[in-house]
């Protein structure tokens, strides 16, 4: 009951906000408007900046306010009574009392010396509730009026769905659309109530760029459908529950804006026609800094007011020059009657919000004590608490924390750069450890690393802590590479607890080898984390934090771990690891090699499971014959077919379990343009079996190439209608995805007897979707890979992962003419988008290896029962042996014939195993009677797909073999 009194209190408080204005309020606007000239009506549309941080007022902003009457003003750093005294003066000089705003995403202290910082939004995004933002914001909104603030450019609610953005990073509340808006709106509803206006930022969406708009204009490549659903969310939702202002970043998005290079802060199109028509937006609309390079670089900067006031902006920020800004608006508006419009619109609006303020009873500031009043202990004291909920450890081996004396007595303390209290150290010896400090400077770690180690060496366990970061991505966090190198020299032979206190993302600059038993990521380099981590140490303080973001391969989204869970956090630590070394496994390794040698593929990764265990993990070669770059353990390869296996196939299981599909049923009852078709009587299980009758594939993409036929249909560029990316800098029209299922219906159908298809599975993302109204990439995460924490596999993987760790594919001289890296390279793949059930899927060999491992454990993974072993036992059991058929329902399985001259499975996999093969150069096999797992993958099409050596040399079933040789 309580929770629905607060919230309608806040619907209360916002209503207040967005309605239209009526009775006294309308006598207001009416009256100012009346009195005011035109260029006054256009002065008030303008928001000026004060000063340059921590410098005096700037010349202009006397003459701006005097002459031109201003609508408002933002002031940057600078002291609390300083800002004060100078609100007062500039607001005792307006005709029209100005709306005062600034930048305080964190808190005052982001913009006023010596005030609150509280922890930045993605700290924020680690905390389990909500609630604490509620009454920060509620905090924030006290200190802003205190000071004559009446509008905080804040929450910031783009998507960090790119790690390296240098602009948003840790200022965002995460990757996860929900969790940016739920807590977004719990921070602006704490400040409307509170009085203070808000702007939630960057419209629409600044999250998935590596460009800062202060320098230049940033392109988001992003589809309308991916804009709609992660960029648009957090926007959607804030806006439907009372949002009061609305910050236009300085972006380009080809998808919604077609004209090239146009900032979404000039664009009609997504001001007026997206965020006011379609968003149903009335509250004011701001545009980024107008002097940000992002906002000019390709308009003059004095037109670029106009330009953003035509394209439906209400207050045009921080103009280089106002005066001559206001002269073009106000000569427009002679000539255009349009441009009068949009003046009377944005003009009364402005006025509309100044009257709910309170500024038609306008009064001074008081200038007494306002450093002490926006720094009360209850202040201070919510930062702490929200500090501790925040912070996240990703690795616990052993248990190791909280320490016990009893077990690791003797302490070393390292800290890169300088801790900001003694309370680790104390916290420490409280409790009778024996703690040793050392403090290092970045600058000087490479000369310090020997005698550091040196002196350590008697420890039982070092606790590292990396300080002296920064927020930024593009200087790697502010942490060098000779401190990751002390990180990496140092576990060789000690203990190490390592404590980031920096960006989430920063966790993945270092190598988390065996001997670093614990990890916790901090987030912020300050004096209230070094105290929360210091009590998580001697387990005063239990960690709650969960990560807001995507860290490396290792550590998804989500991952966090408390005292006494199971480490959850990482795949890798799900299964005991117990690599075993004899002459079968020396064999294994020359016949990989032995493979590059002779030119069968340039690298490979190979994985193997004994009993739930894991004997063999191991790399070989590299990325292409021609590189340098050596194959490793997280690397990504493209699967090519096993994608049959480890979506489609795990998607029907869960289909099948939960009684949404039955295996007899009709293709057509699910697609009913199939109906008049010869495919209309295709039963789902001779569809999953291979004996549907239909082709094994169809060559659509050549037919593409006949630029008469399908002209129009790509282009180098994402835009409304070229959304799916083929290959780099090539996308193609989404409603040809109607043309392949079109033509699969026209096509011939043979003897319903066993034949490879891909053909069949290009429908089962549709079947998925259709009966879970959930995308197939959601349903197989949510279902599968993140409850697994499997750190690789993914569709379309360079949305999450960068080139650097992908293995490329076929110089495709043909359909693509470029070499294909990230981008799938199954053809009609491409052509949808990269996502199908037959291809597409991108991991590591060893994720696919666990995946296999959970089938064999009937299930099960670490408690959770994901599917019932009846289910796995039905689709891994041969179907129709009476035919010939050898396949089970999705997974190959081996001959029928035990002397059968051509196999890939090992001859001694038994008759219970199953798994796949793929055109790369992949193969996954599990065997439950035996309890073996054998991944190999490969780039065999490297350069060219024509390279048939890995097949005709019988490489991997020679692997396969020695593996069961190995484990006898």
């Amino acid at each position: 009951m309580k929770n629905k009194i607060f919230i309608l209190a806040v619907i209360s408080v916002l209503t207040s906000y967005t309605a239209f204005p009526q009775g006294e309020e309308q006598l207001w606007v009416d009256s100012v408007y009346n009195s005011l000239t035109l260029e006054q009506r256009v002065g008030q549309l303008i928001n000026i900046r004060v000063n340059q941080p921590n410098q005096k007022p700037l010349a202009t902003v006397e003459s701006d306010v005097r002459g031109y009457n201003v609508g408002g003003m933002t002031f940057f750093r600078m002291n609390a009574d300083e800002q004060v005294a100078y609100t007062n003066k500039f607001q005792s000089e307006a005709q029209t009392p100005m709306l005062v705003a600034i930048d305080a995403e964190w808190g005052l202290g982001m913009r006023v010396n010596k005030s609150v910082s509280y922890p930045y939004q993605m700290t924020l995004g680690a905390m389990d509730s909500d609630l604490p933002l509620q009454l920060m914001g509620s905090q924030v909104a006290q200190q802003c009026r205190r000071m004559g603030i009446h509008i905080n450019f804040a929450p910031c609610v783009d998507v960090n769905n790119n790690p390296a953005n240098p602009v948003i990073g840790m200022r965002s509340f995460g990757e996860n659309p929900r969790a940016v808006a739920n807590k977004a709106e719990a921070y602006m509803s704490g400040m409307h109530q509170g009085g203070l206006l808000t702007s939630i930022k960057h419209f629409p969406g600044h999250g998935n760029t590596t460009t800062d708009s202060h320098a230049s204009l940033p392109t988001v490549y992003s589809s309308k459908k991916d804009v709609d659903n992660v960029e648009l969310y957090p926007f959607r939702t804030l806006i439907e529950r009372g949002a009061t202002g609305v910050m236009v970043g300085h972006l380009y998005l080809p998808a919604i804006e077609p004209v090239p290079n146009t900032s979404s802060s000039l664009s009609k199109n997504i001001i007026t026609d997206l965020l006011k028509d379609e968003l149903g937006f009335d509250g004011l609309i701001y545009t980024d800094a107008l002097d940000m390079k992002g906002a000019s670089q390709y308009i003059p900067q004095d037109s670029l007011a106009l330009y953003a006031l035509m394209a439906g902006a209400d207050v045009l920020l921080m103009p280089s020059n106002v005066s001559a800004s206001i002269g073009i608006i106000v000569e427009a508006a002679g000539s255009d009657a349009k441009v009068m419009e949009r003046i009377a619109e944005s003009c009364r609006k402005v006025l509309t919000y100044k009257y709910r303020v309170g500024l038609n009873k306008y009064q001074p500031v008081s200038e007494k004590n306002v450093l002490s009043d926006i720094k009360k202990y209850e202040y201070q004291e919510l930062v702490q608490q929200m500090m501790n909920q925040a912070q996240t450890m990703l690795v616990n081996k052993g248990g190791i924390l909280p320490l016990n004396p009893e077990k690791n007595k003797r302490v070393a303390v390292v800290t890169v750069g300088e801790p900001k209290t003694d309370m680790m150290r104390k916290e420490l010896q409280s409790l009778g450890f024996i703690v040793k400090e050392y403090n290092v400077d970045k600058k000087n770690i490479s000369a310090e690393s020997s005698r550091l180690i040196s002196g350590v060496g008697d420890a039982d366990v070092v606790v590292v802590n990396i300080r002296q970061t920064s927020i930024n991505a593009s200087g790697n966090y502010g942490i060098n590479k000779e401190t990751v190198e002390f990180v990496r020299d140092l576990q060789r032979k000690n203990k190490v607890i390592l404590n980031v206190f920096a960006s989430p993302y920063a966790a993945d600059m270092f190598k988390i080898g065996r001997n670093v038993k614990s990890v916790i990521v901090a987030y912020e380099d300050r004096a209230e984390a070094e105290i929360a981590v210091s009590r998580i140490l001697v387990g005063k303080l239990n960690p709650t934090g969960h990560l807001p973001v995507s860290v490396g391969h290792r550590f998804p989204m989500g991952s966090g771990l408390k005292f006494g869970c199971v480490e959850e956090s990482a795949a890798v630590d799900y299964v005991p690891v117990d690599y075993i070394s004899n002459a079968y496994t020396d064999m294994i390794d020359s016949v990989a090699v032995n493979g590059i040698q002779i030119g069968a593929y340039p690298g490979c990764q190979i994985f193997a499971m004994k009993d739930g265990t894991i004997i063999y993990d191991k790399c070989f070669g590299s990325f292409a014959y021609d590189s340098v770059r050596e194959v490793q353990q997280t690397d990504l390869y493209d699967i090519a077919s096993l994608t049959k296996v480890f979506a489609s196939g795990l998607a029907i299981m869960k289909l099948y379990e939960d009684s949404l599909i039955r295996l007899d049923d009709k293709l057509s009852d699910y697609f009913p343009y199939l109906r008049r078709s010869n495919k209309a009587d295709i039963t789902l299980i001779e569809l999953f079996t291979h004996q549907s009758g239909m082709p094994d594939w169809i060559p659509l993409h050549l037919a593409t190439l006949d630029t008469i036929k399908y002209k129009g249909l790509y282009s180098d560029r994402i835009d409304e209608t070229h959304t799916l990316r083929v290959a780099e800098n090539l996308y193609i029209d989404e409603d040809f995805r109607h043309v392949i299922f079109d033509t699969i219906r026209n096509s011939c159908l043979r003897e319903k007897k066993y034949k490879y298809s891909d053909l069949g599975f290009y429908f089962i993302p549709e079947l998925v979707e259709m009966l879970t109204n959930s995308p197939f990439e959601d349903y197989l995460d949510n279902r599968f890979y993140k409850p697994m924490h499997l750190s690789t596999i993914t569709y379309c993987p360079l949305n999450r992962f960068s080139r650097e760790v992908i293995a490329p594919t076929e110089n495709d001289t043909v359909f693509r003419h470029q070499l294909l890296c990230g981008d799938v390279h199954d053809q009609t793949c491409a052509l949808m988008g990269g996502v199908s059930g037959h291809a597409g899927l991108f991991s590591n060999a060893r994720d696919l290896g666990l995946i296999m491992q959970m089938l064999i454990d009937g299930g099960e993974i670490d408690g959770m029962q994901l599917l019932n072993p009846e289910t796995i036992k039905l689709f891994t059991t041969t179907a129709f042996p009476e035919n010939g058929n050898r396949r089970a329902i999705v997974f190959d399985k081996p001959p029928l014939e035990p002397d059968a001259s051509y196999r890939t499975p090992s001859a001694s996999s038994s008759a219970e195993s199953f798994g796949h093969t793929g055109f790369t150069g992949t193969f996954a096999w599990a065997d439950p009677q035996n309890q073996l797992v054998v991944i190999f993958l490969s780039n065999r099409v490297c350069p060219d797909m024509n390279n048939n050596k890995l097949s005709k040399l019988d490489i991997r079933t020679k692997i396969h073999d020695l593996f069961y040789e190995a484990v006898k």
